[in-house]
């Protein structure tokens, strides 16, 4: 019986294809730990920043990772250039590049060309400060615009430092629901999306400082919002009252 060539190199093939029941490859992760320099197992937030730096915030300290030696910043109350304090709640790159902190105990600046750090703060004497020290949430809109959750919501203008604040007034409906902030997202028209601890969902508008509330008001069992991927779901379906949005000092 005579075998064609085509058949022979179909078979040998055929013989070299991987089983279709071949063990998939393990599925594996490269942990970081204290070992490797990381000052805390808490690791709240990570970002990269424009130089390829890895960021890590975590319970005791910033940490900056190369991808071979971990390097920590820490609170030193002898240096008002340190950062503001070693629980990091949260880290934000901007536009501009620059990688802001956000912390138990107010916000830093990291600045690159003095490995050092600026400081804002809640200042009671000052109006144009923050409203609170506990930073929660961060955010950058399409202008460059900073805007931070501490003790309400904080516009913060990265050139001047100048704060405005918006907080929440019970004689006025249409103020923001609740000073506790757990997520800002920006959205694609540039309204600002804030997510409360117990206040339910705002929409802000900082052109004409007009603060919009969701339905997922104060009385919904979904009151507590912390992701903003349920601001996308429901961005354009939710119903809302609006109305001027007073500046509490």
């Amino acid at each position: 019986m005579t075998v064609s060539r085509n058949v022979v190199v179909a078979f040998v093939a055929l013989l070299a294809w991987p089983a279709v029941d071949a063990a998939e490859p393990a599925t594996t992760f490269t942990h970081i730990g204290a070992a490797d320099g990381l000052p805390s197992p808490t690791v709240w937030a990570v970002t990269q920043d424009s130089r390829g730096f890895m960021w890590f915030a975590t319970s005791a300290g910033l940490a900056r990772y190369d991808g071979l030696e971990m390097f920590v910043y820490r609170h030193d109350p002898q240096n008002t250039r340190s950062i503001v304090n070693d629980d990091i709640s949260g880290l934000l790159v901007d536009r501009a590049g620059a990688l802001w902190v956000g912390t138990a105990a107010g916000l830093s600046r990291y600045d690159p060309s003095t490995d050092s750090f600026d400081r804002f703060t809640h200042d009671p004497n000052n109006s144009n400060s923050l409203a609170g020290n506990l930073v929660t949430a961060l955010a950058e809109d399409r202008d460059g615009t900073i805007w931070v959750g501490a003790g309400g919501l904080n516009r913060l203008d990265p050139v001047s430092g100048h704060v405005t604040r918006y907080q929440h007034d019970p004689d006025n409906p249409a103020s923001l629901s609740n000073n506790f902030i757990w997520a800002i997202h920006v959205g694609a028209t540039g309204q600002i999306w804030i997510g409360t601890n117990g206040g339910g969902l705002d929409r802000f508008n900082p052109i004409n400082s007009g603060l919009v509330t969701s339905c997922w008001g104060q009385n919904s069992r979904r009151s507590e919002i912390n992701s903003m991927t349920l601001f996308e779901r429901f961005i354009k379906t939710v119903p809302v009252r609006s109305g001027p949005a007073p500046m509490v000092a």
